[in-house]
């Protein structure tokens, strides 16, 4: 079943469900690395060395990484030449440890194998409404990020869905998304009221 059997509306999301069962919720591993959108430039390997700080240039010579951080910036490394964006790391790093985020995801996890009401999985934040091609998110309290639980992966069986949510982190770059962060993945089935929506093997 994938559509309310009263009104036909499609089930396309964790919140479109009454009740759900939340079955796992997995923790997932936060970047080496998170780019953003200003200062962001191409520099051709004949460029390079007027162009990149020498201390980059170096690292990149010797140590030949893929990709490195100095002065607020990253530099990505490619057969000819390099890219370079505006390093938000440590900011974004900053929202996903923050108090609020940290106590939501502990929530998340201690509601693992229990069924619930659907609004007890989404965040207790205030829900910001942007264009209807952003969507709506939570702002996470005393940041400037932006969290999102609800860009579902969906896969049919034998009449069932099964759901997958991320719990993404963002922030705006000139109104723009400049990254997004999956921090978590929650696994559910989706249910109407006493009855199964979807089931997860």
């Amino acid at each position: 079943m994938d559509k309310c059997p009263c009104c036909e509306r499609g089930f396309w999301r964790i919140n479109d469900f009454p009740i759900v069962l939340v079955v796992r919720v997995d923790r997932l591993e936060f970047p080496e690395f998170v780019e953003g959108r200003r200062g962001e430039r191409s520099i051709k390997i004949e460029e390079s060395e007027k162009i990149l700080p020498k201390k980059v240039l170096k690292l990149f010579k010797e140590q030949r990484p893929r990709r490195a951080r100095f002065g607020g910036m990253i530099y990505t490394a490619h057969a000819d030449g390099y890219e370079v964006h505006e390093d938000l790391t440590d900011e974004y790093k900053r929202a996903a440890e923050s108090a609020p985020v940290e106590k939501y995801l502990s929530t998340l996890e201690s509601l693992a194998g229990q069924e619930t009401e659907t609004r007890n999985v989404l965040p207790k934040f205030e829900l910001v409404k942007f264009d209807q091609h952003v969507g709506s998110f939570y702002r996470v309290p005393n940041t400037d990020a932006l969290l999102d639980v609800r860009k579902d992966v969906k896969t049919d069986a034998d009449g069932w869905i099964n759901g997958t949510a991320k719990c993404t982190i963002a922030l705006f770059d000139d109104a723009h998304f400049a990254y997004s962060v999956d921090m978590a993945r929650l696994v559910y089935e989706g249910k109407l009221i006493g009855a199964p929506v979807s089931v997860f093997p």
